[in-house]
């Protein structure tokens, strides 16, 4: 995705998917080693660009529960990039959790043909 694209131009089958994308390869790693500070800029741009896919509401998205698995990703990575005393036991319930509902997440989406192309990629 280029930077100057304009967020309206952008689908949110593909905010998620490279949301995905870079949870698998970059931030879940890092999270399993104990690097949060590694990866926490990434984790306040992933919040706020979930406010694109939220404003746009897409039927299919909504109706098949990926919003909901979106939303607890977003509030659970959220979370952890705002608190400061992390222990790890704190970081290992909150990647189990967004594993849990990020597999849900794809899942549900991979039937989505744009989607789909998008995570090949």
């Amino acid at each position: 995705m280029h930077i100057f694209t304009k967020m309206n131009d952008i689908s949110p089958y593909q905010i998620v998917a490279d949301f995905m994308n870079q949870y698998e390869q970059i931030i879940a790693p890092r999270l399993k080693e104990g690097k949060l500070e590694d990866v926490r800029f990434l984790l306040y741009e992933q919040t706020m660009r979930s406010e694109d896919v939220i404003k746009q509401n897409l039927p299919p998205m909504k109706e098949n529960g990926a919003y909901a698995n979106y939303r607890m990703i977003i509030q659970y990575l959220g979370g952890l990039a705002e608190e400061k005393n992390v222990t790890t036991g704190l970081l290992k319930s909150v990647l189990i959790s967004v594993d849990r509902f990020s597999a849900d997440l794809d899942l549900i989406l991979s039937e989505n043909p744009q989607y789909k192309q998008l995570r090949e990629n």
